[in-house]
């Protein structure tokens, strides 16, 4: 199995809550990304309200969690976290739809992958994802 096939494996098994070499995501895991070209993973925390950080080893693909950052409002009602996480293509900004209405942003920082908030967009009625254009320029809700 090739390192990318590992890497997307493991994306997969932290957003079903699965611990993967000693890897686990916050409550109910709904959505993952991974910029393009990095070595950092995301993982969209719905129950617990955040978005949970990886690092990618490049040689075998095994994820390493560095943190999490809040990703919504405290003590939302069950169900109303992040949706869904998304990096645009150039790896610099991450997005997390949050289905109370928002839309969260956020900076990647390019040598620990960690993200820092840039505030928050009205997004209209239960967000679940976004979509960045491959020019970076426009964000779709």
């Amino acid at each position: 199995m090739g390192k990318m096939e590992r890497a997307i494996r493991v994306l997969i098994g932290a957003a079903m809550c699965i611990s993967i070499s000693g890897c686990n995501s916050g409550s109910q895991g709904t959505g993952t990304t991974n910029p393009s070209s990095s070595h950092f993973a995301y993982v969209a925390n719905c129950a617990s309200n955040n978005v949970s950080m990886y690092t990618i080893n490049t040689t075998t693909g095994d994820l390493t969690s560095t943190s999490t950052i809040s990703a919504g409002p405290v003590n939302p009602p069950f169900g109303t976290g992040p949706q869904s996480v998304t990096a645009d293509p150039s790896g610099k900004f991450a997005y997390v739809a949050n289905s109370v209405g928002s839309v969260f942003m956020y900076t990647i920082n390019a040598s620990t992958g960690d993200l820092t908030s840039t505030g928050t967009i009205a997004a209209g009625t239960s967000p679940i994802a976004v979509v960045v254009d491959p020019s970076g320029m426009f964000a779709y809700v």
